[in-house]
């Protein structure tokens, strides 16, 4: 997978939902990032993939790989993740809760 990412342009995809038990409301959002990966030596690829567990990971790397690898980043680099963050931390203010309160019920 690295390899043929390599040199390239991808668009990174990644969804969130939240459900609301208490009001019964489902908030959802789908977030995107393109992201282009330099040339990778076989060297870089042998590297990444005796240091890291690629074959947990979709597209074969994690977001140290894409910090490592990319040349540049277009769109919300928090997506890379593949947890559109600021949008959870967005709908859980809209249900409510503070920052640092714990869900419990």
């Amino acid at each position: 997978m690295l390899r043929s990412l390599s040199g390239r342009y991808y668009t990174l995809v990644t969804g969130l939902a939240v459900y609301d038990t208490l009001t019964q409301k489902m908030r959802s959002t789908v977030a995107t990032c393109n992201i282009h990966f330099g040339h990778l030596t076989e060297e870089e690829i042998a590297d990444y993939c005796q240091r890291f567990p690629v074959l947990s990971y979709a597209g074969a790397h994690a977001t140290e790989g894409v910090i490592r690898f990319s040349e540049r980043v277009e769109g919300c680099n928090m997506t890379e993740t593949a947890l559109p963050v600021k949008d959870l931390i967005l709908f859980l203010r809209e249900a409510g809760l503070k920052h640092g309160e714990a869900i419990v019920k």
